[in-house]
């Protein structure tokens, strides 16, 4: 029951990213709290994995800060602080490994259906949590049959 909780707030968050370009801030807390009580990974694990993602954002902060020469904040123009939520809320689906792929395999499979959508409809921003909560249904659903 619980497992179809978190996909029935993932398809919401999906829904609302797509169409309202934002996610209620109340489903964050709610895809951390149901991911949790899936989860298998241990804290030592959650921790890893979220060491990645700070150093992944503080990289992409430093990146951005040196192009344009001066201190530039992500979440201004280039993440929402919803997308850094999602996928700091999605932490305790995945072992460390996993992880990383879900967060590579994922933020390529956003650009691509950006820019598949871009074709047919102009669209200023991405909404990157909501095609993440894409894929994250589609790892929960095929875990078992993907090879990690």
């Amino acid at each position: 029951m619980i497992f179809y909780s978190l996909i029935f707030l993932l398809v919401f968050c999906f829904i609302q990213d797509v169409k309202y370009r934002g996610v209620y801030w109340f489903v964050f807390p709610l895809i951390l709290f149901t991911s949790i009580l899936v989860s298998v990974i241990s804290l030592n694990e959650m921790l890893i994995s979220s060491l990645f993602l700070i150093s992944m954002m503080l990289m992409l902060t430093l990146y951005l800060s040196i192009r344009e020469k001066k201190i530039i904040l992500i979440t201004d123009g280039f993440f929402s602080i919803g997308d850094i939520l999602f996928l700091a809320a999605v932490i305790p689906l995945f072992h460390f490994n996993e992880y990383i792929i879900f967060f590579t395999l994922g933020t390529s499979f956003t650009l691509l259906v950006h820019l598949i959508v871009q074709l047919f409809k102009k669209q200023k921003t991405i909404p990157y949590a909501g095609y993440m909560s894409l894929v994250a249904i589609s790892f929960l659903l095929l875990k078992d049959q993907i090879p990690f």
